[in-house]
C-alpha cells in the first residue's frame, strides 16, 4: 500500500513537472512566434514605406520637371521677347498691359501658376498678371538677380510672400533678345496649396497616421515646408531644433537615409 502511494506521489510530481515544462515551452514558442510575426510585420511596413517614399519623390520630381519645362517653353515665345522690349521702354501703358494679361490668362488657367510677373534685369516690375501686385517681393528680387547672373532658369525655395501673404514658389527664367542679350525675366509664381501640397499629403493606402513631411535644414533647426496632420499652419512656421536627434525629421535633415524609428 505504501509502495502504491509513493508511486502515485511520484507520478503526481512527474505530471506537475511535465505541466510546468509544457507551460514554459508554450510560452517560449508563443514568444518566438509573436517575435517572428512582429519582425515580419515590421519588414512589410518598412518595405511599404520605402516604396511610398520613392513614389512621392518621383511624383515631386516629375511635377518640378513639368513646371520647369512649361517655364522654358513659354519664355521662348516670340511675343514675349517683343513685348518685353516695349515694356522696358514704356512699362505702364494700359493697352500693352491688357494685351499681356489676355495672353497670360490661358496659361494661368491651364497650368498651376498663381501669378506671372515680368521684370527688368535689375528687378523692376514691368507687368503682373495679378493687377493687385505692384511691387516685387525681396526674396523674388534675390532670385531674379541669381537668374540674371547665372543666365539660367532658377527654381526657388518656398517662401511666404510679404505682399500677398501666401506661401509662394518662384520659377525665374531670363528672356533674351535676338542677339542673345538678357533683356528681362519672366517670373512664374506657384501657390503650393493648389497642387503641390495636395500631391505631397495624399497617401496611397488607407492610414490614420501616415503622412509625408517635406523639410529643410535651416541653420540650427528643421523647418517644415508643408502642413502636417496634427499641427495646423506648420508650413514655414514649425521648427524643431537639430539637437532633438530622436525625431526622424531631424535625422533626415542631418543626412540619415533609410528607415529610422523615433518620436513623432
Amino acid at each position: 500500500m505504501r509502495f502504491i502511494l509513493k508511486l502515485f506521489e511520484y507520478k503526481k510530481w512527474q505530471l506537475i513537472l511535465f505541466l510546468i515544462l509544457l507551460g514554459i515551452t508554450i510560452g517560449i514558442s508563443g514568444y518566438y512566434i509573436n517575435s517572428l510575426s512582429e519582425q515580419s510585420l515590421r519588414k512589410e511596413k518598412n518595405n511599404e514605406l520605402r516604396s511610398i517614399s520613392e513614389l512621392k519623390i518621383n511624383q515631386i520630381l516629375l511635377w518640378k520637371k513639368e513646371r520647369l519645362g512649361n517655364a522654358e517653353i513659354i519664355s521662348k515665345i516670340p511675343f514675349i521677347k517683343n513685348s518685353i522690349q516695349q515694356l522696358n521702354t514704356k512699362p505702364y501703358i494700359d493697352e500693352q498691359q491688357k494685351v499681356y494679361r489676355d495672353f497670360f490668362k490661358s496659361i494661368v488657367n491651364h497650368i498651376d501658376f498663381d501669378n506671372i510677373l515680368v521684370a527688368s534685369i535689375d528687378g523692376k516690375l514691368l507687368f503682373s498678371f495679378d493687377s493687385s501686385v505692384t511691387n516685387i517681393d525681396p526674396p523674388t528680387s534675390a532670385y531674379i538677380y541669381r537668374s540674371v547672373k547665372k543666365d539660367s532658369t532658377v527654381f526657388a525655395e518656398l517662401y511666404r510672400n510679404s505682399l500677398t501673404k501666401k506661401i509662394t514658389l518662384d520659377i525665374i527664367t531670363p528672356i533674351h533678345s535676338q542677339v542673345g542679350k538678357i533683356i528681362g525675366v519672366i517670373v512664374f509664381q506657384i501657390n503650393p496649396d493648389h497642387y503641390l501640397y495636395p500631391l505631397i499629403q495624399t497617401w496611397p493606402t488607407e492610414s490614420k497616421t501616415a503622412e509625408t513631411l517635406v523639410i529643410r535644414n535651416d541653420i540650427d533647426s528643421v523647418l517644415f515646408i508643408n502642413d502636417i496632420r496634427f499641427h495646423k499652419n506648420a508650413a514655414l512656421n514649425l521648427r524643431i531644433p537639430l539637437s532633438k536627434t530622436d525625431v526622424p525629421a531631424v535625422q533626415a535633415a542631418l543626412g540619415h537615409k533609410g528607415i529610422w524609428e523615433g518620436k513623432d
